[in-house]
């Protein structure tokens, strides 16, 4: 695994408005990310499933991020959320690699009760 994603990158307001070039910025190359994430980008549990879900409806009100140790929650969210809103990588690439990233920032997320 490398070290350049172990923790969030500091990024911009524009950044996160306009994410354009996020590959290999705030999301790793296709090739850096596990073959586990990228095998499995489709699945409809865990972190692809918490991807696919804050990528197509957005994430419900009251969801909390339970972030790792030494980790930054909110550049964490920044981070993940310019890579999902970004049409650089194909949609496969977007999901894996965030997918990925949570996995590496967050002990667990839940979602609020209904």
């Amino acid at each position: 695994m490398s070290e350049d994603w172990e923790v969030p990158k500091e990024i911009s307001g524009l950044d996160i408005l306009f994410a354009a070039d996020v590959v290999g910025k705030f999301l790793p190359p296709w090739d850096e990310i596990p073959e586990e994430f990228r095998r499995n980008w489709h699945r409809s549990i865990g972190w692809p499933k918490v991807a696919e879900t804050w990528f197509f409806s957005g994430l419900p009100e009251g969801t909390v991020f339970t972030p790792k140790d030494g980790i930054d929650e909110s550049k964490a969210l920044c981070q993940i959320a310019a890579c999902l809103r970004s049409f650089e990588p194909s949609h496969e690439h977007k999901i894996a690699g965030v997918a990925w990233l949570m996995d590496l920032f967050f002990d667990g997320v839940e979602f609020p009760q209904e």
